[in-house]
């Protein structure tokens, strides 16, 4: 397996979670009653699915980005101290089980900081050009209105 296949970002692969389990997660949340672990938090997935999709071999890397390090980056405590998971191996009958909604809601965010980061880029960009093009300018009026020396 080549590595460039183990960099894709975490926006990358909640986008691909969140595009292949939309429906699913629609469907569970509209038929509440028929849904045996009667959880609306909870999404099991299928790791092996996803990273078919990312290019992998099996979904042990999946695994290992989703529980070491984005759980660890958003899972949190409520205020009665009891813990939210953003990925669980385990969730009642089912494996490997995202907070959909959870999940939804940092794609947002990661979707707005990519943004906020490419405005901030190209107003970086455009300084750089007038800084550089400006005393180019003045020089070059100089010469045509004044008739002086560059």
């Amino acid at each position: 397996m080549s590595r460039k296949k183990l960099n894709f970002t975490d926006l990358q692969l909640l986008e691909t979670i969140q595009s292949e389990y939309a429906d699913a997660y629609l469907e569970r949340i509209q038929n509440k009653s028929n849904n045996p672990n009667n959880s609306m938090v909870y999404l099991p997935i299928d790791l092996d699915k996803i990273a078919k999709k990312l290019g992998l071999p099996n979904g042990e890397p999946i695994f290992q980005r989703l529980y070491r390090h984005l759980e660890k980056k958003y899972g949190y405590k409520n205020s009665d101290g009891t813990q939210c998971a953003f990925f669980t191996p385990v969730a009642g009958e089912d494996k490997n089980c995202v907070s959909f909604a959870h999940l939804c809601a940092i794609v947002a965010s990661l979707k707005d900081e990519q943004k906020d980061l490419k405005i901030t880029r190209w107003i970086a960009i455009a300084g750089l050009c007038t800084a550089i093009v400006i005393p180019i300018l003045i020089e070059l009026l100089k010469v045509y209105f004044l008739g002086g020396k560059p």
